[in-house]
């Protein structure tokens, strides 16, 4: 399986990203979800709310979060999680990016209750409209070498 290297897209992004007005954070910050009293650690998540600011260990108010989603968790990245996620009003864009083959998932919020699904595939540019940026899916999975999809001739029967 492959390990997307978001770590690095955010960093060669960084300075792209308003510094003046938003917030870079990696794993290590949690996002609470005050409704439902629970607290999350996206991969990344953005915010350029002045009162996250106040808040050392947890973001309140993320206008972007996105997940690398794995084989373990990416039911519930798209399903509970999201629900969960959608309970802030902050958030503008919910990103999911697989480690199987290049492909990034942008839901982006249109109104109160409505997310408009946007996917992205290779050769193709996703934008981050929250952040008024875009990036290259390529950029997104530079250095990573997938695994070949599994055949019926790489298997073998056993007797």
């Amino acid at each position: 399986m492959a390990t997307v290297r978001f770590s690095r897209f955010q960093v060669s992004r960084k300075s792209k990203v308003d510094r003046r007005q938003n917030q870079l954070y990696t794993s290590d910050m949690k996002v609470r979800i005050e409704t439902q009293n629970r607290f999350y650690y996206p991969d990344l998540l953005v915010t350029g709310d002045s009162r996250d600011r106040d808040t050392r260990y947890y973001k309140q108010h993320p206008k972007l979060i996105v997940e690398i989603l794995s084989e373990s968790t990416k039911a519930f990245d798209r399903g509970d999680k999201f629900q969960h996620y959608r309970q802030l009003e902050s958030l503008e864009e919910y990103v999911l990016v697989s480690q199987t083959h290049p492909a990034v998932d942008v839901f982006r919020r249109t109104g109160d209750r409505t997310w408009e699904f946007q996917p992205y595939i290779l050769n193709e540019t996703v934008r981050f409209v929250s952040l008024e940026l875009e990036c290259a899916i390529a950029a997104i999975y530079e250095d990573v070498t997938f695994a070949p999809p599994a055949t019926e001739d790489s298997t073998e029967d056993v007797d």
